[in-house]
């Protein structure tokens, strides 16, 4: 049997959405994603820099400036994953749409937190 390409229910062959609410909320991730993905991109290009930039300044200056950094920018690029949950094609394929969003917004919470986590280091221990 097919499935459903939003929910993941079992349906006919002929059809690639189990009800029309299926069908209107993936249009609507189609939408979002289409919408956002150019800025998310950009986002994940500057926090991708920032945590680069941090290695430097950690070698350069000190361990608590690059701790203080990219636990920022770790901190920021996980709440832009959670906001603007954009999976791949293979995780939506394999999971379909609403499991890879809750899964993608899982793993931004995990990158918030070790972020946040590496804030306190920065601050506190080092």
């Amino acid at each position: 049997m097919k499935k459903c390409d939003y929910c993941g229910k079992q349906i006919s062959y002929s059809e690639q959405y189990c009800c029309d609410e299926c069908s209107q909320k993936a249009l609507k991730y189609y939408h979002f994603e289409r919408k956002y993905k150019n800025i998310f991109g950009f986002f994940n290009i500057i926090c991708a820099i920032s945590v680069m930039a941090a290695c430097f300044l950690s070698l350069l200056l000190s361990a608590k400036i690059g701790y203080i950094v990219s636990g920022a920018a770790l901190t920021l690029l996980g709440a832009a994953v959670v906001a603007f949950p954009m999976p791949t094609l293979n995780q939506i394929k394999k999971q379909k749409i609403q499991k890879a969003v809750f899964s993608t917004r899982i793993i931004g919470g995990i990158i918030s937190f070790s972020g946040i986590c590496l804030l306190i280091v920065g601050l506190f221990v080092v």
